[in-house]
């Protein structure tokens, strides 16, 4: 089970190293040819280098697998350099990273606003509905009512995207309030 683990924690960090370096537009720059491995991204033989020979084959053998699997492409560039992308399966898997590990940050200090989620997914989005509602939870969300959430800092992004990789864009409604009804009960939830 271990092992499993590490070679699901091995993918992350490949995918989303490749997905970053290609965001910011310095993958072919930072490209090394390193045999068993193909071309990669120097951040990812940095952390290479550093592992036992045990885990330096795992790394090779999972990198294999993603390619196989087309999560990574290398594509050959006009100039006759290579780069390495993420494939639309690949950008998919490491949104879902992203999905995973979205957290709110809570500033010092409390700018005395209230964030209000409420959503109304029709019946078809039983899935999505869960999902959300979990990930609400997960974010430290309290539950005013069955699709009544709320929150006391600034979380549009992250409920945004939340939305959006559900695909309940439409929805969800966020609203930002002073003062209601209650707020002092939720006030020693939260502080």
């Amino acid at each position: 089970m271990a092992n499993r683990r590490f070679n699901g924690e091995i993918a992350k960090k490949i995918l989303l190293a490749v997905g970053g370096i290609a965001a910011a537009g310095t993958l072919t720059a930072a490209l090394i040819v390193m045999p068993g491995l193909g071309l990669v991204a120097k951040e990812i033989l940095d952390w290479y280098e550093k592992q036992n020979y045990k885990k330096r084959y795992q790394i090779r053998r999972v990198f294999s697998q993603l390619q196989r699997k087309r999560l990574i492409e290398e594509r050959n560039l006009p100039d006759g350099s290579t780069t390495l992308v993420l494939s639309e399966k690949g950008k998919r898997t490491t949104l879902r990273f992203n999905f995973d590990d979205l957290k709110i940050a809570k500033p010092e200090k409390w700018d005395g606003k209230w964030r209000l989620v409420i959503f109304d997914f029709p019946q078809k989005y039983t899935k999505e509905r869960e999902a959300f509602r979990s990930k609400l939870k997960i974010m430290g969300f309290q539950q005013l009512q069955k699709s009544v959430w709320i929150f006391p800092y600034p979380c549009r992004q992250e409920i945004e995207f939340t939305a959006e990789f559900l695909r309940v864009g439409r929805h969800v409604r966020i609203v930002e309030a002073i003062n209601f009804d209650g707020s002092d009960e939720i006030k020693d939830f939260f502080f």
